[in-house]
């Protein structure tokens, strides 16, 4: 008598008429689509897994073979495809439309933004340059297309020429004519000076630079941003990562909304795609600078940088544009300051079950399904709300300030100063436990 055999979301295998192992997989950056939770069973960076997981699969695929079910594609994302592959991030940065219009290419940052308060948005906001921001930049290029290093960079100069009056005889510099101790008349030379940005010479200079394209980095920085580099591919498993990916591969298409009628251009720029006859046929990444790549902080910032929302909108508009199957975005951490720790996170997605799907792609396509709905509407409405025009706020637009629930069960049990060497006071609870009081 004949067993069925089925894999749904995870492998079942029987003996007689009893279900004998039920486990729900848990895709990996290198897997093929089967894998499990278990580390035992299998190798997070590897299609193989162990002889145990192996025997398994092995007897349920004699038995019946799955049929491939199509990736869940996104219908209102139309009309995408690649247009470069190691594209420069200036390039792609080059906004055509203006804000506000139905031309303008809204990205995954950008339409981050816009949620955040669309009225800011509409008006102009940017996020203010920074020390960290100029750095991850430099970084990305010196990792992911070094080739245009040239074209996007130039190193500072230690000094610069300044012009000055100069003795011809004794070679003393002063702003006076002549020098009284030769008599003679000065003239003008040149004389080098450790390099100031507050110099009117420095100055024009970086300007000049900033025309040509290209930002100014000083020797520090760069000497930095290269030992990251150097840590980030010493590890192994990120270096077989990256070797296996093409970069900066530049994703266009529309979203047709069905709300509003309205088809919006959108666009983003994946860090790294693996290619599909390498090991790691099933992902796609990003290269990440961070204070803190410990598991939980970043966890954390993550959330609140809305990291989930990037992998969604890349994976679906790569999909849209190649129909090639995507479970994992991985992301590449390098902490920035020294020794530049890395780290290795993956966010993955269930392409067999996605209606069950509670991973963080699957959450980040329902936060920016939920904003691209908002955005649509505002284009058409032509109305852009503010920080206040919520439905929180009163009548006449005003928000009322309350005190947060978890910060007062913070401050309620948070230590407590003592005064006047007062002694703890032992009461009984509820259930006649005895608690420790203080009075004071």
């Amino acid at each position: 008598m004949g067993y069925r055999f089925r894999i749904r979301g995870g492998v079942e295998t029987a003996t007689g008429k009893g279900i004998i192992c039920a486990m729900r997989p848990k895709a990996h950056p290198g897997s093929s689509g089967f894998g499990f939770s278990s580390k035992a069973q299998t190798n997070a960076f590897t299609s193989k897994p162990s002889p145990c997981s192996k025997t398994i699969l092995q007897s349920t695929l004699l038995k019946w073979k799955p049929k491939r079910k199509s990736y869940p594609l996104n219908a209102m994302l139309k009309n995408a495809k690649i247009i470069a592959i190691g594209a420069n991030p200036n390039e792609y940065h080059t906004q055509k439309g203006e804000r506000g219009t139905p031309a303008f290419e809204l990205s995954s940052s950008s339409l981050r933004t816009f949620a955040a308060c669309p009225s800011k948005w509409k008006n102009g906001y940017e996020l203010p340059r920074s020390a960290s921001l100029e750095y991850g930049s430099l970084f990305d290029c010196i990792v992911l297309t070094p080739h245009l290093f040239e074209k996007t960079y130039v190193l500072q100069p230690s000094t610069y020429q300044s012009k000055v009056m100069k003795c011809p005889t004794c070679g003393s510099v002063s702003d006076a004519a002549s020098c009284k101790k030769c008599k003679v008349e000065r003239v003008e030379g040149f004389v080098d000076k450790p390099w100031n940005n507050n110099s009117d010479t420095c100055t024009a200079w970086v300007e000049e630079q900033a025309k040509a394209g290209r930002e100014v980095v000083n020797n520090a920085d760069l000497t930095e941003a290269q030992t990251a580099a150097k840590r980030l591919l010493a590890d192994e498993p990120i270096k077989r990562f990256l070797d296996a990916c093409q970069r900066q591969v530049w994703v266009i298409g529309e979203w047709h909304d069905e709300d509003t009628g309205l088809v919006v251009p959108v666009k983003c720029l994946i860090d790294l795609v693996a290619m599909e006859d390498s090991a790691f046929p099933k992902s796609l990444g990003d290269l990440k600078t961070t204070k803190n790549a410990a598991p939980v902080a970043w966890a954390r910032w993550a959330e609140f940088a809305g990291y989930s929302i990037q992998a969604a909108w890349n994976t679906d508009l790569f999909v849209a544009a190649t129909q090639r199957e995507i479970t994992n975005f991985c992301f590449l951490l390098s902490e920035n300051t020294a020794p530049f720790e890395i780290g290795r996170r993956f966010m993955s997605q269930d392409v067999l079950e996605p209606g069950m799907d509670t991973g963080a792609i699957a959450s980040g396509r329902r936060q920016y399904l939920e904003m691209l709905r908002g955005y649509c509407k505002c284009l058409k409405s032509g109305k852009w709300p503010g920080f206040d025009d919520t439905d929180e706020a009163s009548a006449d637009g005003w928000t009322l300030v309350v005190p947060s629930p978890w910060d007062e069960n913070r401050r309620m049990f948070a230590p407590k100063y003592q005064f006047g060497g007062e002694q703890p006071e032992l009461v009984e609870d509820d259930e006649g436990e005895e608690m420790t009081d203080y009075k004071v």
